[in-house]
């Protein structure tokens, strides 16, 4: 539970099989100030939103709290008598042991309120049934702290030394408060009739030995009963807007929210359905900037990684072209990472063989007696008087008909070093000087 103090807001939203009471209580020093209440039928979920969204407010406001108040109708009591005294396990331990006794698979949510020093009143519901009530009043953009019944708080309503059994119904549901506690609780799925009151008081005679000495309706619904209605709290009041004849409509949303100042309201917000905490509603409150702040942090995300894809083919475009010109200055085999080094001396190379003109009639000799199985030279080192050659050739003998014609034209020619490769052509690398010198 949040920390309570005196000022903050509690909204009680009961939903009843036809009707939706919305109210708002305040803490005061004297107690809870009811300042709103509203009360609206509908018959169908789409009215029920309504009547929601007409009276309730959107409580994204950090200084306020929402209890849901479901209708009898949607949860289910049951006595248990486990040998386990702490609260927090044994509601660990009862939705396998009710699915159990009842042959059930469905996930359920449940909560515990001790009725005598050994036994509890437990509450359960179909866990998609919570979470169906849950959905519409999201839909007015309300989210519900505490999940609760009122049947179970109805002990506030009545005085803190009272020690009587007394009996308290709506249309709907009959509790049997015993020294300030819930002991008995029954609920029916038609308005309660003369004939369910008295087997109702009739089983808790037998089975709990308890004597009703009082009866009372409360909420001042009119019920097919003759029973009185129960009187008005004595710390009850409310705004001068409220007069006190209309007030019992909200006795039992009083009770859930005394429920809930005493931090021990009943809650099936369990599990998957657990309420998010101050999270949701600040969430809410800023909704909006969080989507808007969202979608330019995803804007930002999807041109940053446009701009960096771009950059990326660009990189790698100039990359295939360095390349693609490094292959062509350098067609032998090129040392990683020395690229920039080899083509300076490829550079150097070409300066020093190309501002002579022996140098032209050397490679003019060259070109016009290369015979065609020579098939291409790689590099060539010319000083003017000696020459180096390497290249690849189809086979040794190209490289012996190439050393004849430069022989035929005043070279003298060392013998050529070929290396065989797999493809069956040949490296060689032959040498030679200008008139033998």
């Amino acid at each position: 539970m949040v920390q309570k103090g005196y000022g903050m807001l509690m909204q009680v939203i009961q939903i009843q099989a036809d009707h939706v009471i919305s109210t708002v209580f305040q803490e005061t020093e004297r107690g809870l100030l009811l300042i709103k209440g509203a009360n609206q039928s509908y018959t169908s979920d789409q009215e029920m939103l309504a009547a929601i969204q007409d009276h309730a407010t959107s409580l994204f406001d950090c200084e306020i709290r929402t209890l849901l108040a479901l209708p009898p109708q949607a949860y289910h009591i049951k006595e248990v008598s486990l040998p386990i005294p702490d609260r927090a396990k044994l509601i660990e331990v009862l939705p396998s042991e009710i699915n159990r006794d009842l042959g059930r698979t469905e996930p359920i949510v449940v909560d515990v309120l001790p009725n005598t020093q050994e036994g509890h009143l437990a509450i359960w519901a179909d866990q998609a049934i919570v979470s169906s009530y849950l959905d519409v009043v999201r839909q007015a953009g309300i989210d519900p702290e505490v999940v609760t019944c009122s049947q179970l708080c109805w002990q506030y309503l009545l005085p803190e030394k009272n020690t009587e059994s007394v009996a308290l119904l709506d249309a709907y549901a009959i509790t049997v408060i015993k020294d300030t506690q819930p002991v008995y609780c029954r609920v029916s799925l038609q308005p309660i009739d003369q004939s369910f009151l008295d087997n109702s008081l009739t089983v808790l005679s037998l089975t709990n030995q308890t004597e009703i000495t009082q009866i009372y309706s409360v909420n001042g619904i009119l019920l097919q009963v003759n029973v009185p209605p129960l009187p008005i709290p004595d710390d009850w009041y409310q705004s001068e807007s409220f007069p006190i004849d209309a007030v019992s409509i909200y006795l039992s949303s009083y009770a859930v929210a005394c429920s809930y100042h005493a931090e021990e309201a009943i809650n099936l917000r369990r599990g998957s359905l657990r309420w998010q905490g101050n999270g949701s509603r600040l969430y809410g409150r800023y909704r909006l900037t969080l989507l808007l702040l969202s979608a330019l942090i995803l804007a930002s995300l999807f041109y940053t990684g446009l701009a960096w894809y771009q950059a990326f083919r660009e990189l790698n475009a100039t990359e295939t072209m360095i390349t693609q010109v490094i292959q062509t200055a350098l067609p032998g085999k090129v040392t990683k990472g020395e690229e920039y080094a080899q083509i300076q001396s490829k550079i150097k190379q070409l300066r020093s063989v190309v501002g002579t003109s022996d140098t032209l009639k050397f490679l003019t000799l060259l070109a016009q007696y290369k015979p065609s199985t020579i098939l291409g030279v790689s590099d060539i080192d010319f000083d003017g008087n000696k020459c180096i050659l390497r290249g690849e050739a189809q086979n040794s003998e190209a490289v012996q008909q190439l050393l004849v014609q430069l022989t035929k034209n005043g070279w003298k020619m060392e013998q050529p070093e070929i290396t065989s490769r797999p493809q069956q052509s040949v490296l060689f690398t032959i040498r030679g000087s200008k008139g033998g010198m």
